[in-house]
């Protein structure tokens, strides 16, 4: 029904099918992501989610990061720089291809590495 593509730069990570989702009482088309440095203004993920039948591409709903080049100006280890991961959606999270959770594993190892000795 539809496709979500996952895009780190201009690198594709990988891509994943999708449903519906549940808000409320409805049942809505995913949206599509796009990440923004919140230090720097740079979109640096993407995750367009296209209507398979169509090729038309879901509204858009942007996501306050921070990007993995102001990774070390992160404020605490809850920044999470340069992933994917969204800690108050499931749907989306448990959509996740496997390529995009190794990813995302490599950015989290990169910043606790500069906390953590």
């Amino acid at each position: 029904m539809f496709r979500q593509y996952f895009f780190a730069g201009s690198a594709l990570l990988g891509d994943t099918p999708r449903q519906l989702v549940p808000i409320k009482e409805d049942w809505l088309e995913p949206a599509s992501r796009v990440w923004v440095c919140q230090l720097c203004g740079e979109v640096y993920q993407r995750a367009p989610c296209i209507r398979e039948s169509t090729g038309v591409v879901s509204i858009w709903c942007p996501v306050r990061g921070v990007c993995p080049t102001c990774g070390p100006k992160a404020r605490s280890l809850h920044d999470w720089p340069g992933t994917f991961y969204l800690p108050a959606d499931f749907e989306f999270n448990a959509a996740l291809p496997q390529s995009v959770l190794l990813h995302d594993f490599h950015a989290h190892y990169l910043h606790h590495k500069r906390f953590l000795p």
